[in-house]
């Protein structure tokens, strides 16, 4: 079978808590494709309705909860695995991609989809293939050699599902590309706190994409849906930008995006009829702008008006909401003969920037000695999406008693303009459960004490909202109890 418009896609590196494992598979039959090759095996697969029934119990997860659309999917969809699946090591991959399968095809298709496009897709593990990942008609191939080197990564199925959904009768420069990331990031990755990845609005790519089909795209297509969104009205459905030109290529009536500069031709006549901007050029530029100056700020998609074509609940960047206590400050900076934090074990972090500045760096009783991160080097997603920047959890090796405690920031050995400026500390008796002790959101001392009162714990942690001026790097010096 001729391959139409098969789309080659590099992945974004995920961590994926989403791989479930423990299913067993329908029935199987020998045969081939229509272009000769070879099918070993051919498994029909349930929906998750179904699939859940065969998962150990700590394992399972409600479709109705991560997929409020009340679809019933063991009647509208089905994916059947074909190829060279024998050759893929890890035993839980399939698994993963038949559960993404039925998470996310059925929001693709309720939002995008118009009743002509396959409600069984034909997912092929292939050896003999340069492409990562494509998709055709009813079929996705994923290449056998990059599922065994990045068994981490199926969000990729969720692009390709996209493509399956578009269905376009022609080729485009950026749209196609550009809309199935969108349909990844928007109905996989932000979908699940597990699967979520974050974006710096103020990034270079972001702002210096220039209509590149695997560029930096994503969050526009968010703008988009934000800015212009679709929505119900009087009973009837009134589509946004987004879904009109979707709507307007399959339709036919939109052939060409490579010219986002011109004004009047198909793309830009729709972009101008919708939101008033001569171009789709213009509209970009007014997303760059908005990115830089603040005043449109990506936190998920809970608030977006068009979530009510799927119900969908969506997880959002914010701050833990809970009674927070602050701390008076003392009049002078103290030092402890018996530092009870000194010396304490790194239970957990998110990250260090080398071996020389790692996080116990800020408990070894040292002033010129730091515990350095950068932004890209916290890969914990959930403390980011409750706005928390960097964390240390600290295992004080036996019940400790503390009344107060120092934090010396940057700006002791170097620029103020490095300190950290909001952060909260929290104790507990166990590594996990914490109780607030003392948020500060605006202290800029270069080091400071706080009186707490008397505590005694086994656990301390502490939270960085933030950690510099700017770039996201926090530079800590000590931090003392007594």
């Amino acid at each position: 079978m001729k391959k139409l418009y098969a789309r080659r896609f590099v992945s974004f590196i995920l961590a994926s808590a989403f791989m479930l494992s423990g299913c067993s598979s329908g029935g199987s039959e020998s045969g081939t494709t229509s272009s000769g090759t070879s099918i070993k095996t051919t498994e029909t697969v349930p929906s998750e309705t179904v699939y859940n029934e065969y998962l150990p119990s700590e394992m399972k997860r409600e479709f109705s909860v991560r997929n409020p659309m009340q679809l019933d999917s063991s009647k509208e969809f089905k994916v059947v695995f074909e190829g060279e699946w024998d050759k893929i090591t890890d035993e839980e991959y399939k698994h993963a991609l038949q559960n993404e399968f039925y998470q996310v095809y059925p929001r693709l298709y309720t939002r995008w989809g118009t009743g002509s496009e396959p409600k069984t897709i034909h997912l092929i593990a292939e050896s003999n293939t340069e492409d990562i990942a494509c998709s055709w008609e009813d079929k996705v191939q994923v290449q056998v050699r990059y599922a065994n080197e990045h068994p981490e990564d199926i969000g990729y199925l969720a692009h390709e599902l996209t493509h399956n959904i578009q269905s376009y009768p022609v080729g485009l420069k950026w749209w196609t590309e550009g809309f199935a990331s969108y349909g990844r990031f928007r109905y996989f990755h932000w979908a699940a706190d597990d699967c979520v990845y974050l974006i710096d609005q103020k990034g270079e790519d972001l702002i210096n994409w220039s209509y590149e089909p695997y560029g930096e795209c994503v969050l526009f297509f968010a703008y988009m849906d934000y800015r212009f969104p679709t929505l119900l009205k009087n009973g009837e459905w009134v589509p946004g930008l987004v879904d009109s030109i979707h709507r307007a290529i399959k339709n036919g009536e939109i052939t060409d995006d490579s010219d986002p500069y011109t004004p009047g031709n198909p793309f830009n006549s729709l972009v101008k009829k919708i939101t008033g901007y001569e171009t789709i050029e213009a509209l970009r530029a007014k997303y760059v702008e908005e990115c830089v100056n603040g005043t449109w700020v990506f936190d998920g998609f809970g608030s977006y008006k068009d979530n009510i074509v799927l119900g969908m609940h969506y997880p959002q960047i914010k701050p833990d909401v809970y009674d927070r206590k602050t701390a008076p400050k003392s009049s002078t900076v103290k030092e402890y003969a018996n530092n009870v934090f000194k010396d304490a074990r790194v239970y957990r972090c998110s990250g260090f920037i080398n071996g020389n500045e790692t996080a116990a760096m800020l408990v070894d009783g040292k002033y010129d000695t730091k515990w350095c991160a950068e932004k890209g080097n916290v890969t914990e997603v959930s403390m980011l999406l409750k706005g928390v920047c960097h964390y240390i959890v600290l295992d004080l090796g036996s019940y400790k008693t503390f009344s107060s405690y120092t934090l010396y920031n940057a700006g002791t050995v170097e620029d103020e303009s490095y300190n950290a400026t909001s952060w909260e500390l929290l104790w507990s008796n166990t590594p996990n459960h914490f109780i607030p002790l003392d948020y500060q959101k605006d202290c800029k001392e270069n080091a400071v004490t706080f009186e707490t009162g008397e505590v005694t714990c086994r656990y301390i942690m502490l939270k960085i909202y933030t950690p510099d001026n700017g770039p996201g790097t926090v530079r800590l010096y000590e931090l003392q109890a007594g």
